[in-house]
């Protein structure tokens, strides 16, 4: 998936904003990234 909602996940995924942002922390913390964008710039580039 490419862009997006957060808020979409559900629909698309069955992952509610609650589950997704609990998971995101873990996310961020072991890839160093700090929010959506920069773990988008990561996988995607800039």
């Amino acid at each position: 998936m490419q862009g997006g909602k957060r808020a979409d996940c559900e629909d698309r995924f069955g992952v509610s904003t609650e589950a997704l942002k609990k998971h995101l922390r873990t996310v961020y913390e072991r890839t160093g990234t700090s929010s959506w964008l920069e773990l988008r710039e990561m996988f995607l580039g800039a």
